[in-house]
């Protein structure tokens, strides 16, 4: 017989929660599902990334064995990852040069490119590669700015990469993406294989950082403050990342509050989910971001970290 599951949670949570001497019962059943709920998703993202590894061709393999040179290329070096914030443009971050730095999106509107560019520049982003006449501006403003960075972007495209040459084949490297960095139960990063998709490309950040073995890892520029700000396009820099990008112009999640806080719900705990790998593997990542909501990390004063 089939089981409708709707109806039978229905049930469950119903009777959980009706009153009486079996509350304490009602309670422990309540936590026991809860557990078995989080176990099942859990295994459930396992299963999406494992089949999105074993759906790549060889060609898809070979591309992300080469990722093998970065594993542990900056062990016990500081790493400074760059959020695109409006706080970004109240912090002097001309001293970073020489630093390990990992910018993500539209970096290159900042100023201090003419100075130094990023060492790892990461465009994860799916919007990136629709196809528009916008994106197509974006990335030829790009490439006039950031000639010297290396870049990470999405295995899946790698095709319209190619063919509209978005980005130097030889500074370009690409990630696996699947399934989802809050519900997953990664503990190690691999960027040989599939990685959970992040709910920003700074998380992407950090986790190639942490793969890089850096130590300590700083987050500037990630204000991260969208819920007070619902509907604004908040970064150092005017106007939308992309211009001309039907898609992104057209997104809800800028204008509806409750999928706003579904989003930095998950965005969260994924921020928890890094925490709990970096505290494993003894890896300090601190908060020097210039106000701000991010609270998952410790905080520390940007200024005082130049050496």
């Amino acid at each position: 017989m089939k089981i409708d599951r709707d109806i039978l949670l229905e049930k469950v949570t119903l009777a959980m929660n009706q009153t009486g001497p079996g509350g304490v019962w009602r309670r422990g059943l309540r936590y026991g599902l809860t557990l078995l709920t989080a176990e099942a998703e859990q295994l459930s993202q396992a299963i999406l990334m494992k089949e999105a590894y074993l759906s790549m061709n060889a060609e898809e393999l070979g591309i992300l064995s080469k990722n093998r040179r970065f594993a542990e290329c900056h062990s016990g070096q500081r790493a400074f990852v760059i959020g695109n914030g409006p706080s970004i443009a109240r912090q002097d971050i001309s001293w970073l040069e020489g630093e390990v730095t990992f910018a993500v999106n539209g970096f290159w509107k900042h100023s201090i490119v003419e100075v130094w560019e990023p060492t790892y520049f990461s465009l994860t982003d799916k919007l990136f590669y629709d196809g528009s006449e916008g994106s197509d501006d974006f990335f030829s403003s790009l490439r006039l700015k950031i000639q010297k960075s290396t870049f990470f972007a999405p295995i899946n495209g790698r095709k319209i990469i190619s063919e509209r040459g978005l980005l130097p084949s030889e500074r370009t490297h690409y990630l696996a993406l699947g399934g989802t960095l809050s519900k997953s139960p990664l503990e190690n990063v691999d960027l040989e294989r599939v990685i959970p998709d992040p709910h920003t490309v700074l998380q992407t950040n950090i986790l190639i950082a942490m793969y890089m073995g850096c130590n300590p890892i700083v987050i500037i520029g990630a204000d991260h403050d969208w819920m007070a700000n619902v509907g604004e396009d908040l970064h150092f820099y005017d106007g939308k990342t992309v211009s001309q990008q039907p898609e992104a112009s057209e997104n809800p999640f800028k204008s509806n509050y409750l999928i706003m806080a579904e989003y930095v719900r998950a965005l969260w705990l994924g921020y928890v989910k890094i925490r709990a790998i970096a505290d494993q593997k003894g890896i300090k990542i601190y908060n020097a971001t210039d106000g701000g909501c991010l609270d998952v990390f410790p905080r520390c004063e940007f200024s005082k970290l130049r050496n």
